[in-house]
C-alpha cells in the first residue's frame, strides 16, 4: 500500500471540513485502523463526523472497500469522491483509485491519476498531499520508466516533507531505499538502522515496506540466507496487518530466493500461495510475478515446455500492465533458457534487446546479461569480444555495487582463458575463486572443481585432473546424501549457480582422458555423470507438483554411484559379460564437444571418437520423422549409419551378436535398429540391440524389487468410456484395436488379470499396481511429453472419483514390481530430456518403480497394425526366447516382410538385457471364467 496511517487522527472542529488536512487525516486513520484489525470502530466514527458530506463519504467508502480488495466498488465511489475536482477529498481519492488501478494493472492510468493528484494538491497549497502523489509515481514510474525517473520524482517529494510530519518522512525514507535498492546503491548501515527505526513506530505497514527492500539488498548483495530468513518476519507483519497484495510480493520474492538456494519443492509452495494472495487482493500485478517464477522452477527441473508457457503468459500479462520491469524479467528468463539449451543465437538476440533497456528498469539484470553474452561470445569462438564483455562487467559490478557478481565473473574469465589456450591462467582464477568464496554451496564448488580439472587434462596433467575431479564428485555425492529433503538433493544434481552449459565440459575432458589412452578413467566419468542424471530423475518425485504428496519408500531400483572406481566397470564386465555381448556407452556434449563411444566386452576397452552431436541432432530428427512416415531413405540411414554406428560395430569381437546400447542425449531418440552394419546391410540382421539406462544396469548392477510370489500377469486395455484430453478439451480417440489387443494378450498369458473398458479404472489399475507379477501390458492412450512434466502418463475409464487419467505423478507413488513392463501406446518412450542426458517419463518411471525391464514406442503408432505384432512378441516368449531375443525377432521378421517401419522401428526394450520371462500357455475356457470370477470377488472385497 502507499498510503499508509497516523496512529491518531484526532477530532477535527467543523470549520476544517474543507480542508486537505481533513481528508489526508481521514485516510491515514482508515489505514491505520485497518493494520491493526480496528477498522469497524473508527469507521463508524468517521461516518458520524462526516453526516451529509457525500464527497468525504465517498473517499471513506472507497479507502474500506480498497483495503477489503472489493476492487470494482472500491473504484467507483473513489470516481464519486474525485467528481467534483474542487472537493478537499479529490486529490485523496485519485491516489486511493490509482492504487486500485494500478493493483489491478493499468499502470500508465494509475501514473495519469497520481499526476492529476499531485496538480490538485498543488492547486490547494496541500505539500503533504503532493509528497504523497509523487511518492506513489516514483514507484510506479520505476517499473514503468525506470530508476532515473523514479530518482526524479522521489527527489520532489523529499523536499515538500514537513519535519514535524514523523509518518510522512519515515514513508518517504522507506520509499527512497526502495528506489537505492532498485538502482543498485550501496546503502549503509546506519541508514538503515535509523530509517527501519523510524518505521516502525508508525505501525507494522511501513515496517514491512522498510524490511522488505533490506531483504532486497541482501538478496543482491549476496546474502541469500539472512533475505529468506527477514522475509518470514515481513511476511508476519503483512499478514497481521492485512496486506494481501503485499503478503503475494513478499512471497513471490522468497519463492525466487528458494530458487536459488535449489529448494524447489518450498518454492513452488510459495509461490503457489504467492499466486492465491494475488487473486486475492485482485493484484494482476502479484499473478504476473508468481507465474514468472513458477515457470523458472519448470526450468530448474527441466520441464522446458512448461518453462515456455510460464514465460509467455507471465510476459503478456506485464505487457497488459505496462509493467517495464517486470517485462525486462521475463525476457532474462526466455534468453537463459535459450542459452542453458544452447540456442546460442537467439539467446544472445534477446540478450542484447535486454540489454539496452536493463540498466533503465532493472540494473540488476545488467551484470548477468554482460557476463552471458561473454560466455555466448567465448562458445562462439570470439574470445576477444568475450574478454571485452568481460571487463564491461568488472565496470557495471562497481558501478552498480554487486560484488555478489564477482564469483561468477572469475568463473568465466576462466573459461575464456582456456579457450584462449591459457590453461594456467585458467586455474589460477579458480583457484582464487575457492580461495575468496570458502562457503560456496557444494553444487556450485563442484562446477568449479570439474572445469579446473578440464584444464589439468588440456595441459597433459592427468592425474591430478582425476584427482581433483574423483575427490570434487565424491565431496558432492556425500553432501547430497546428507541433505535432508529432497528438492535439497535435487540441487544437487541438476542445477547451475556458474555455468550455462549443463553439462560442465565433461563430454570434452572424459575425451581428452579417452584419447590419451585412458578409457577406464573416462567411462567411470561418464558413468558417474549418467547416474547423476537417473538420481535426478528420480529426485523429481514430489517436486513437481504442489499437489502431489512427496512419495516415500517407493524407489526400489538402486544404482551404486558413491564411487568414482575406473577399474569397476571392467571388473563388472569380466564377471557378467558373455562372449556374445559387448556394451556400447556413449557420452554427448553441448556447443561442438566432441561424442566418444565406450566399447566395453568381457575382455577389452576400447574408446571411438565421433562427430559431436550438435551436428548429428538435425538428421537424428530428420530420420526418425521419415521412419514414422513409413519411409527409410537409404542415403540418410547410410550417412547416420556411418557416422553413429559402423566405427562402433567395427571394434566388436566377431563373437559378439547381443549389442546392449547406453545412448546419451540426443542419441536416445535415434532408432539405431533402423541402421546398417559396417556391411551396409540392417544391423537387425546380425545384431540384438538392447538400451539400458546406464553401463551399471547392462552389466546387472541395478537392483530392482521383488515381486510378490504367484502374483498374475495383468493386461490393462482401452477404457470404455474416452475422458476428455486435457490439452484439447476434446475427448479421446477410441481405440478398437487396442481393445483386441488386449483380449488377445490376455490369451496368451494364460494366469493374467485383465482391466479393460469399464474395469479399467484409476483405483482398481493402481491397487492392482502395487501387487506386480511377470508382466504388465498396456493397450492406451498414454501420454509422454518430450517438452513438459503436465498432463504426462496413461488414459483410463473415468468413475465418480477421478476424470481417468492416471498422471506420472500418480505411477510414480508406488512400487511397480513387475518383469516387464509393455506400454503399447503411442510415444510412450517420450520424455523430457534432463541435464541434456537422460530422458525422464514413463519408461523411467516403471524402471525406477521396480520394472525389470520396458517395451515402449518412439513414436505414435496405429492401434490396429500393432496388434499382429504385440501377438508375436507374446508367441517369441512362449517359445522360450528372452525378451531381447524376442523384440528382436519381431522387428528383424517384420523388416523382412517388408512391413513400414514406422512399425518395427517405433519399438525399443530398455532394460534388464538377461530377462526371460515365463508365459504358460493358455488355459480350458473353464479354468479362465474361475480366474475371472476370483478376480471379481477380490475386486469386490470378498474375497
Amino acid at each position: 500500500m502507499w498510503l499508509g496511517a497516523s496512529p491518531n487522527a484526532g477530532a477535527q472542529p467543523a470549520a476544517l471540513v474543507r480542508q486537505p488536512v481533513l481528508a489526508r487525516d481521514l485516510v491515514r486513520s482508515l489505514h491505520n485502523a485497518y493494520q491493526y484489525g480496528t477498522d469497524e470502530d473508527t469507521v463508524r466514527i468517521w461516518r458520524t463526523r462526516l453526516a451529509g458530506n457525500a464527497a468525504m463519504l465517498a473517499l471513506l467508502d472507497g479507502t474500506m472497500f480498497r483495503l477489503a480488495f472489493q476492487e470494482d466498488s472500491s473504484s467507483a465511489r473513489y470516481r464519486e469522491a474525485a467528481r467534483d475536482t474542487l472537493a478537499p477529498g479529490a486529490p485523496y481519492a485519485l491516489v486511493g483509485l490509482a492504487n486500485t488501478v494500478a493493483n489491478h494493472g493499468a499502470l500508465r492510468e494509475a501514473l495519469a491519476l497520481l499526476a492529476q493528484a499531485t496538480r490538485l494538491s498543488v492547486q490547494r497549497g496541500d505539500s503533504i498531499g503532493q509528497s504523497e502523489a509523487l511518492m506513489g509515481r516514483a514507484l510506479l514510474a520505476m517499473r514503468v520508466y525506470g530508476v532515473d525517473s523514479a530518482r526524479s520524482l522521489m527527489g520532489q517529494a523529499t523536499a515538500l516533507v514537513p519535519a514535524r510530519d514523523a509518518w510522512l518522512q519515515a514513508r518517504a525514507g522507506c520509499t527512497q531505499l526502495q528506489v537505492d535498492v532498485r538502482s543498485g546503491a550501496k546503502i549503509a548501515d546506519s541508514v538503515w538502522q535509523s530509517r527501519e527505526r523510524a518505521a516502525r513506530e508508525q505501525g507494522p505497514v511501513l515496517y514491512s515496506t522498510c524490511l522488505f527492500s533490506r531483504a532486497q539488498y541482501l538478496e543482491n548483495s549476496g546474502m541469500a540466507a539472512a533475505s529468506l530468513a527477514l522475509l518470514d518476519t515481513v511476511a508476519e507483519l503483512q499478514r497481521g496487518s492485512r496486506q494481501w497484495s503485499n503478503v503475494a510480493a513478499t512471497w513471490q520474492w522468497q519463492g525466487n530466493s528458494l530458487i536459488g538456494r535449489g529448494r524447489y519443492r518450498e518454492a513452488r509452495e510459495r509461490l503457489t500461495a504467492s499466486f492465491a494472495a494475488a487473486r486475492r487482493s485482485a493484484s494482476l500485478s502479484g499473478e504476473a510475478w508468481a507465474t514468472l517464477q513458477l515457470g523458472e522452477v519448470d526450468r530448474k527441473l527441466g520441464a522446458t515446455g512448461d518453462a515456455i508457457e510460464q514465460y509467455g503468459r507471465a510476459r503478456a500479462l506485464m505487457t497488459t500492465l505496462g509493467d517495464a520491469t517486470g517485462q525486462a524479467y521475463a525476457d532474462y528468463a526466455m534468453a537463459g533458457l535459450h542459452h542453458v539449451d544452447g540456442q546460442l543465437a537467439a539467446a544472445d538476440s534477446q540478450w542484447r534487446g535486454l540489454l539496452q533497456r536493463a540498466d533503465r528498469v532493472a540494473p540488476q539484470l545488467a551484470v548477468q546479461g554482460v557476463l552471458a553474452r561473454s560466455d555466448i561470445a567465448r562458445r562462439s569462438g570470439n574470445l576477444v569480444a568475450s574478454a571485452a564483455l568481460l571487463d564491461s562487467a568488472v565496470v557495471l559490478m562497481a558501478a552498480r555495487n554487486m560484488p555478489g557478481w564477482r564469483a561468477e565473473w572469475r568463473y568465466f574469465t576462466g573459461l575464456q582463458q582456456l579457450a584462449a589456450g591459457r590453461a594456467e591462467r585458467a586455474i589460477a582464477q579458480w583457484d582464487t575463486l575457492l580461495r575468496e568464496h570458502r562457503t560456496l554451496r557444494p553444487p556450485a564448488r563442484f562446477e568449479v572443481v570439474s572445469r579446473r580439472a578440464e584444464a589439468q587434462a588440456t595441459l597433459g596433467r592427468f592425474e591430478p585432473a582425476w584427482r581433483a575431479f574423483t575427490e570434487g564428485a565424491i565431496a558432492l555425492d556425500r553432501w547430497r546424501l546428507s541433505q535432508s529433503t529432497r528438492e535439497q538433493a535435487l540441487a544437487a544434481i541438476g542445477d547451475r549457480q556458474f555455468d550455462w552449459d549443463r553439462d560442465l565440459g565433461l563430454a570434452t575432458t572424459a575425451a581428452l582422458f579417452a584419447r590419451a589412452g585412458r578409457p577406464a578413467e573416462a567411462l567411470a566419468m561418464a558413468e558417474w555423470r549418467r547416474l547423476r542424471a537417473a538420481q535426478q530423475i528420480e529426485l523429481q518425485r514430489g517436486a513437481l507438483s504442489v499437489e502431489s504428496t512427496p512419495s516415500s519408500g517407493t524407489v526400489v531400483r538402486v544404482v551404486d554411484s558413491s564411487r568414482v572406481d575406473p577399474a569397476r566397470l571392467p571388473t563388472l564386465a569380466r564377471a557378467r559379460l558373455l562372449p556374445s555381448q559387448a556394451v556400447v556407452a556413449f557420452m554427448t556434449g553441448r556447443g561442438g564437444e566432441p561424442t566418444t563411444a565406450y566399447v566395453l566386452t568381457r575382455d577389452t576397452l576400447v574408446n571411438v571418437g565421433l562427430p559431436p552431436i550438435d551436428s548429428l541432432s538435425t538428421s537424428i530428427a530428420a530420420f526418425t520423422a521419415f521412419l514414422r512416415a513409413g519411409a527409410r531413405p537409404a542415403a540418410l540411414t547410410a550417412t547416420l549409419s556411418a557416422q553413429v554406428l559402423v566405427p562402433v560395430l567395427q571394434q566388436l569381437p566377431a563373437t559378439v551378436t547381443r549389442v546392449i546400447l547406453v545412448p546419451d542425449g540426443d542419441l536416445h531418440r535415434l532408432p539405431f535398429v533402423a541402421l546398417n552394419d559396417p556391411l551396409g546391410q540392417s544391423v537387425l540382421e546380425r545384431y540384438e540391440l538392447v538400451t539400458a539406462p546406464s553401463v551399471e544396469d547392462a552389466l546387472g548392477g541395478a537392483v530392482s524389487v521383488a515381486r510378490r510370489s504367484g502374483a498374475s500377469s495383468v493386461v490393462i486395455g482401452a477404457p470404455a468410456e474416452m475422458p476428455r484430453n486435457a490439452v484439447t478439451g476434446m475427448p479421446w480417440g477410441r481405440l478398437p484395436g487396442a481393445r483386441e489387443e488386449a483380449r488377445r494378450v490376455a490369451r496368451l498369458l494364460g494366469f493374467s488379470e485383465q482391466l479393460a473398458g469399464v474395469s479399467a479404472t484409476r483405483d482398481a489399475v493402481t491397487k492392482r499396481l502395487v501387487r506386480g507379477g511377470p508382466v504388465l501390458h498396456v493397450a492406451t492412450h498414454a501420454v509422454a511429453n518430450p517438452a513438459s512434466f503436465v498432463n504426462n502418463g496413461l488414459v483410463l475409464q473415468p468413475s465418480d472419483t477421478d476424470d481417468g487419467f492416471l498422471s506420472l505423478a500418480g505411477l510414480q507413488a508406488q512400487p511397480l514390481p513387475f518383469d516387464l513392463v509393455v506400454l503399447s501406446a503411442c510415444a510412450s518412450g517420450e520424455g523430457v530430456m534432463l541435464a541434456g542426458q537422460s530422458l525422464h517419463g514413463l519408461v523411467s518411471t516403471a524402471l525406477d518403480a521396480g520394472a525389470r525391464g520396458v517395451v515402449a514406442t518412439r513414436w505414435a503408432l496405429n492401434d490396429t497394425a500393432i496388434v499382429p505384432h504385440m501377438v508375436r512378441l507374446y508367441e517369441a516368449l512362449q517359445r522360450g526366447d528372452d525378451v531381447v531375443t524376442a523384440v528382436h525377432r519381431v522387428q528383424r521378421d517384420a523388416m523382412r516382410e517388408g512391413i513400414s517401419p514406422a512399425i518395427w522401428a517405433n519399438l525399443d526394450y530398455v532394460g534388464d538385457p538377461t530377462l526371460r520371462i515365463t508365459v504358460m500357455p493358455p488355459r480350458p475356457w473353464w479354468s479362465r471364467l474361475g480366474h475371472t470370477m476370483r478376480g471379481w470377488l477380490r475386486a469386490a472385497g470378498l474375497k
